[in-house]
Protein backbone atom coordinates (compact mmCIF):
# COMPACT_ATOMS: atom_id res chain seq x y z
CA UNK A 1 0.00 0.00 0.00
CA UNK A 2 1.06 3.55 -1.28
CA UNK A 3 0.54 4.68 2.79
CA UNK A 4 3.07 2.35 4.42
CA UNK A 5 5.81 2.87 1.28
CA UNK A 6 9.17 3.74 3.70
CA UNK A 7 7.58 2.43 7.47
CA UNK A 8 10.37 0.71 9.68
CA UNK A 9 8.70 -2.00 10.93
CA UNK A 10 10.15 -3.45 13.97
CA UNK A 11 11.54 -6.90 14.72
CA UNK A 12 8.84 -8.05 16.59
CA UNK A 13 6.39 -6.86 14.13
CA UNK A 14 8.24 -8.95 11.73
CA UNK A 15 8.13 -11.98 13.90
CA UNK A 16 4.48 -11.43 14.65
CA UNK A 17 3.31 -10.70 10.87
CA UNK A 18 5.38 -14.35 9.88
CA UNK A 19 3.87 -16.17 12.74
CA UNK A 20 0.53 -14.55 11.54
CA UNK A 21 1.20 -15.85 8.24
CA UNK A 22 2.33 -19.75 9.22
CA UNK A 23 -0.93 -20.30 11.05
CA UNK A 24 -3.10 -19.06 7.54
CA UNK A 25 -1.04 -21.40 5.76
CA UNK A 26 -3.46 -24.52 4.89
CA UNK A 27 -5.92 -22.53 6.77
CA UNK A 28 -9.47 -24.14 5.17
CA UNK A 29 -11.30 -20.79 4.06
CA UNK A 30 -15.20 -22.18 4.83
CA UNK A 31 -17.38 -22.61 1.41
CA UNK A 32 -19.00 -19.13 1.29
CA UNK A 33 -15.45 -17.15 1.53
CA UNK A 34 -14.16 -19.04 -1.60
CA UNK A 35 -17.10 -18.36 -3.24
CA UNK A 36 -16.81 -15.22 -2.72
CA UNK A 37 -13.28 -15.13 -3.91
CA UNK A 38 -13.87 -16.90 -6.79
CA UNK A 39 -16.66 -14.28 -8.37
CA UNK A 40 -14.23 -11.08 -7.10
CA UNK A 41 -11.66 -13.07 -9.18
CA UNK A 42 -14.02 -13.85 -12.33
CA UNK A 43 -13.14 -12.15 -15.44
CA UNK A 44 -9.84 -10.30 -13.93
CA UNK A 45 -7.09 -9.82 -16.96
CA UNK A 46 -3.82 -9.67 -15.08
CA UNK A 47 -1.17 -7.39 -16.97
CA UNK A 48 1.86 -9.12 -18.40
CA UNK A 49 3.82 -7.18 -15.54
CA UNK A 50 2.01 -9.12 -12.90
CA UNK A 51 1.93 -12.78 -14.90
CA UNK A 52 6.19 -12.37 -14.86
CA UNK A 53 6.36 -11.64 -11.12
CA UNK A 54 3.90 -14.15 -10.33
CA UNK A 55 6.38 -16.18 -12.48
CA UNK A 56 9.54 -15.47 -11.07
CA UNK A 57 8.18 -15.84 -7.25
CA UNK A 58 6.92 -19.37 -7.98
CA UNK A 59 10.93 -20.02 -9.55
CA UNK A 60 12.78 -22.81 -7.10
CA UNK A 61 9.23 -23.24 -5.40
CA UNK A 62 9.25 -26.68 -3.70
CA UNK A 63 5.48 -28.32 -3.55
CA UNK A 64 5.09 -30.87 -0.64
CA UNK A 65 3.87 -34.29 -2.00
CA UNK A 66 0.97 -33.96 -0.75
CA UNK A 67 0.21 -30.71 -3.03
CA UNK A 68 1.46 -32.47 -5.95
CA UNK A 69 -1.37 -35.86 -5.28
CA UNK A 70 -3.79 -33.03 -5.18
CA UNK A 71 -2.91 -31.51 -8.40
CA UNK A 72 -2.28 -35.07 -9.74
CA UNK A 73 -5.79 -36.04 -8.94
CA UNK A 74 -7.11 -32.88 -10.37
CA UNK A 75 -5.83 -33.20 -13.22
CA UNK A 76 -6.74 -36.74 -13.73
CA UNK A 77 -8.66 -37.50 -17.23
CA UNK A 78 -8.29 -34.33 -18.86
CA UNK A 79 -5.90 -36.49 -20.96
CA UNK A 80 -7.34 -39.59 -23.18
CA UNK A 81 -10.73 -38.55 -22.04
CA UNK A 82 -13.43 -39.36 -24.18
CA UNK A 83 -15.59 -36.25 -24.83
CA UNK A 84 -18.86 -36.31 -25.64
CA UNK A 85 -19.93 -34.22 -29.26
CA UNK A 86 -22.54 -31.67 -27.20
CA UNK A 87 -19.50 -31.20 -24.71
CA UNK A 88 -16.96 -30.67 -27.96
CA UNK A 89 -19.35 -28.15 -29.44
CA UNK A 90 -19.94 -26.25 -26.75
CA UNK A 91 -16.19 -26.01 -25.90
CA UNK A 92 -15.51 -24.70 -29.91
CA UNK A 93 -18.22 -21.82 -28.97
CA UNK A 94 -16.69 -20.97 -26.38
CA UNK A 95 -13.00 -20.51 -28.29
CA UNK A 96 -14.46 -19.30 -31.60
CA UNK A 97 -14.67 -16.54 -33.39
CA UNK A 98 -14.37 -13.31 -31.20
CA UNK A 99 -13.93 -15.19 -27.93
CA UNK A 100 -10.39 -16.79 -29.31
CA UNK A 101 -7.19 -15.52 -28.15
CA UNK A 102 -5.77 -14.73 -31.60
CA UNK A 103 -9.18 -13.47 -33.10
CA UNK A 104 -8.25 -10.49 -35.43
CA UNK A 105 -11.41 -8.97 -36.46
CA UNK A 106 -11.89 -11.97 -39.17
CA UNK A 107 -9.49 -10.62 -41.26
CA UNK A 108 -7.83 -13.91 -42.54
CA UNK A 109 -6.74 -12.20 -46.56
CA UNK A 110 -8.48 -13.96 -49.13
CA UNK A 111 -5.51 -14.98 -50.80
CA UNK A 112 -4.47 -17.21 -48.05
CA UNK A 113 -7.71 -18.96 -47.95
CA UNK A 114 -6.82 -19.81 -51.96
CA UNK A 115 -3.05 -20.37 -51.37
CA UNK A 116 -3.93 -22.84 -48.92
CA UNK A 117 -7.51 -24.59 -50.96
CA UNK A 118 -6.92 -27.64 -52.42
CA UNK A 119 -7.27 -26.39 -56.17
CA UNK A 120 -4.01 -24.53 -55.60
CA UNK A 121 -2.22 -27.16 -53.58
CA UNK A 122 -3.61 -29.46 -56.95
CA UNK A 123 -2.45 -26.68 -59.48
CA UNK A 124 1.01 -26.10 -57.63
CA UNK A 125 1.95 -30.03 -57.73
CA UNK A 126 0.80 -30.60 -61.63
CA UNK A 127 3.35 -27.67 -62.04
CA UNK A 128 6.04 -29.17 -60.05
CA UNK A 129 5.60 -32.87 -62.07
CA UNK A 130 5.66 -30.96 -65.17
CA UNK A 131 9.14 -29.34 -63.90
CA UNK A 132 10.63 -32.54 -62.66
CA UNK A 133 11.20 -30.95 -59.45
CA UNK A 134 14.07 -28.52 -61.07
CA UNK A 135 14.10 -24.82 -60.64
CA UNK A 136 13.79 -23.59 -63.90
CA UNK A 137 16.55 -20.83 -62.99
CA UNK A 138 19.39 -22.38 -61.35
CA UNK A 139 18.62 -25.75 -62.48
CA UNK A 140 19.06 -27.69 -58.93
CA UNK A 141 16.80 -30.40 -58.41
CA UNK A 142 14.43 -31.32 -55.09
CA UNK A 143 15.11 -29.30 -51.94
CA UNK A 144 12.38 -26.20 -50.71
CA UNK A 145 10.62 -25.75 -53.98
CA UNK A 146 7.83 -22.43 -54.61
CA UNK A 147 5.89 -22.50 -57.98
CA UNK A 148 6.01 -19.18 -58.45
CA UNK A 149 3.36 -16.85 -60.74
CA UNK A 150 4.96 -15.70 -64.19
CA UNK A 151 2.00 -13.03 -63.58
CA UNK A 152 1.49 -11.93 -60.15
CA UNK A 153 -1.13 -13.64 -58.39
CA UNK A 154 -2.40 -10.51 -57.09
CA UNK A 155 -2.77 -9.39 -60.33
CA UNK A 156 -4.81 -12.16 -61.66
CA UNK A 157 -6.86 -12.05 -58.28
CA UNK A 158 -7.48 -8.69 -58.96
CA UNK A 159 -7.85 -9.10 -62.55
CA UNK A 160 -10.89 -12.34 -61.11
CA UNK A 161 -12.50 -9.88 -58.58
CA UNK A 162 -13.03 -7.33 -61.35
CA UNK A 163 -14.42 -9.74 -64.45
CA UNK A 164 -16.33 -11.34 -61.89
CA UNK A 165 -18.01 -8.41 -59.87
CA UNK A 166 -21.27 -10.23 -58.66
CA UNK A 167 -19.13 -13.21 -56.87
CA UNK A 168 -17.35 -13.11 -53.28
CA UNK A 169 -13.75 -12.81 -53.88
CA UNK A 170 -12.79 -16.28 -53.11
CA UNK A 171 -15.51 -18.01 -54.99
CA UNK A 172 -14.29 -15.46 -58.32
CA UNK A 173 -10.87 -17.15 -57.94
CA UNK A 174 -11.93 -20.22 -57.73
CA UNK A 175 -13.45 -19.66 -61.12
CA UNK A 176 -11.29 -17.91 -63.12
CA UNK A 177 -9.52 -20.12 -65.65
CA UNK A 178 -6.06 -17.26 -65.59
CA UNK A 179 -5.28 -18.03 -62.22
CA UNK A 180 -5.05 -21.75 -63.03
CA UNK A 181 -3.47 -22.06 -66.21
CA UNK A 182 -0.21 -24.11 -65.27
CA UNK A 183 1.66 -22.39 -68.46
CA UNK A 184 1.33 -19.12 -65.58
CA UNK A 185 3.34 -21.12 -62.91
CA UNK A 186 7.23 -21.54 -62.55
CA UNK A 187 8.75 -23.71 -60.45
CA UNK A 188 11.33 -21.77 -58.22
CA UNK A 189 14.07 -22.91 -55.69
CA UNK A 190 13.66 -21.01 -52.31
CA UNK A 191 16.61 -19.06 -52.86
CA UNK A 192 15.23 -18.01 -56.80
CA UNK A 193 11.50 -17.15 -55.49
CA UNK A 194 12.75 -14.61 -53.02
CA UNK A 195 14.88 -12.64 -55.58
CA UNK A 196 11.68 -13.07 -58.10
CA UNK A 197 8.93 -12.20 -55.39
CA UNK A 198 6.79 -9.65 -56.58
CA UNK A 199 8.27 -9.33 -60.06
CA UNK A 200 7.07 -10.83 -62.88
CA UNK A 201 8.93 -13.46 -64.32
CA UNK A 202 9.33 -15.00 -67.94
Amino acid sequence: MKFQKGNIISEEHRKKISEASKKRKGEHRPPEARRKMSEAHKGKLLSEDHKKKIGESNKGRIVSKKTREKISAANKGHRGKIVSKEDREKLRQRISGSKNINWKGGITPVSHIIRTSGKFLEWRQRCLIRDNFTCQKCRRRGGDLNVHHKKLFSVLLKEAMKCLPLFAPYDAAMIYTPLWDEENGKTLCEKCHRKSKHKTVA
